[in-house]
């Protein structure tokens, strides 16, 4: 570690002074204290190896203490070392944590290892349930064993990068405070996590619309669940693919999540404004991608929802209010139910890797608030919808599509049909129901 000191003794009793050593690398010397008592001082070092920092501190790196429980000692570093400060893992560290998840108390804390450190049986924590830091880092870290999470994030503007993860049974990575807002993902793994690899649910707030998350370049395969979403708003997906889980990717609303606003009204926030870039779900068990709620309508609908590119293999859209889908390649279904109204996508086709693209996806379900805007290379442009098509312009409203079948209201436009009792009769005019003409006899 880097000391910049004015002067070196024993047990801190004092001694000659070095000034033309500043800046060198050497440690201000402390009496022998317990072992979860600091045994260094860390004024003005910014970066600590835990390697030299604590007696107490064991990994794989020294023989013999393989199954060494690294947490009481790493627990006393967090908490002694405070704000704005590194603590670096060696890069072939194995770090037990028997069971136990590291917590950071100060903001600006990262934790990182210049190549690869592992933690295992157990976890990090950017928060202790009461103090929720500011600006914490995980990086460059491998989390592994069968606890029930890797890292859980408790304050705002956090950042994992470079991460990987394997057989977490809750969450790789979880955020169930609602002031955990700006939390980013970068370029991290989770794999074989029986849980969700990443879970975000602002489940202890109130009437409060939380989220704005960023996750990108993120690979995420075989778990219970890639990614789900609750009661959280403006999560952004770039360039990141999940594979062969149960579920891939899930935005939900559900009961637990209403509360109370300021008149004492029984409320609810949606799950709203998520964007998602170049997405690949993929081989996922039961559906790719999911849009549901707990109960409908009477709870708010999962909101303004839209997806550019990438693959989405099997979709069921249960409960939504806004979401578009634009080349997008659905080689299994997209399934629709009633609660599912504005559904809009353009340029998706039953393309899949291997095979010539160019023809509709298959459309299931009851739902019948959408339009298509499709391709088809036998047939050439089309547009498919769930009703008659309605085009409103200044000069009046306008349907296409479908007749009427009565001629007591006035035509909506010029050239609209009607079939009355076999007979056919076509609008010559918009003024009043006179302006039915008979075609057929």
């Amino acid at each position: 570690m880097l000391v910049v000191p004015q002067s070196y003794g024993a047990g801190g009793a004092g001694g000659g002074t070095f000034p033309d050593m500043a800046g060198q690398s050497f440690r201000r010397l402390r009496v022998n204290e317990a072992a979860t008592a600091t045994e260094w001082d860390y004024d003005g070092v910014n970066a600590i190896n835990v390697e030299e920092a604590r007696s107490d501190i064991r990994s794989t790196t020294r023989a013999g203490y393989s199954t060494h429980n690294s947490y009481p000692g790493l627990q006393a570093l967090l908490d002694a070392i405070g704000p704005k400060k590194t603590l670096l893992l060696p890069s072939n560290g194995i770090f037990n944590l028997g069971g136990n998840m590291l917590q950071t108390k100060s903001s600006y804390q990262r934790i990182t290892s210049l190549g690869r450190g592992e933690i295992t049986n157990g976890g990090i924590q950017l928060g202790d349930g009461t103090s929720l830091p500011e600006y914490g880092t995980i990086s460059n870290i491998f989390f592994t064993g069968a606890t029930p999470l890797g890292v859980d994030v408790q304050g705002p503007y956090c950042t994992i990068e470079n991460c990987d993860f394997k057989d977490k049974t809750v969450a790789a990575i979880r955020n169930i405070k609602y002031r955990a807002w700006y939390m980013t993902v970068l370029n991290s793994r989770m794999n074989f996590c029986p849980g969700h690899a990443i879970y975000g649910h602002a489940s202890d707030g109130m009437n409060l619309d939380r989220g704005d998350y960023w996750i990108n370049d993120v690979k995420i395969m075989q778990c219970g669940v890639g990614m789900e979403f609750r009661r959280v708003g403006g999560v952004n997906i770039i360039g990141s693919k999940v594979q062969s889980c149960n579920y891939g990717l899930v935005f939900y609303h559900s009961q637990d999540m209403a509360g109370l606003d300021g008149n004492d009204q029984f409320i609810a926030m949606p799950c709203q404004g998520h964007y998602l870039d170049n997405l690949s779900l993929e081989d996922n068990i039961y559906y790719d991608l999911k849009v549901s709620v707990y109960q409908a309508p009477d709870m708010p609908l999962p909101r303004t929802i839209n997806m550019v590119g990438g693959t989405a293999m099997k979709i069921l859209l249960e409960a939504v209010e806004g979401i578009s889908l634009i080349g997008v390649a659905i080689p299994g279904a997209l399934t629709q139910g009633v609660d599912a109204i504005g559904v809009m996508t353009s340029g998706c086709t039953a393309h899949s890797p291997g095979e010539l693209g160019g023809l509709p996806f298959v459309r299931n379900g009851a739902g019948t608030s959408y339009i298509d805007y499709l391709i088809d290379k036998y047939n050439g442009p089309r547009i498919r919808t769930g009703t008659r098509l309605r085009i409103d312009s200044v000069d009046g409203s306008a349907y296409i599509g479908g007749y009427k079948t009565s001629i007591a209201a006035t035509p909506a436009y010029i050239g609209q049909t009607a079939f009355v009792a076999g007979v056919g009769y076509m609008a010559t005019g918009i003024s009043s129901p006179s302006d039915w003409k008979q075609i057929t006899n």
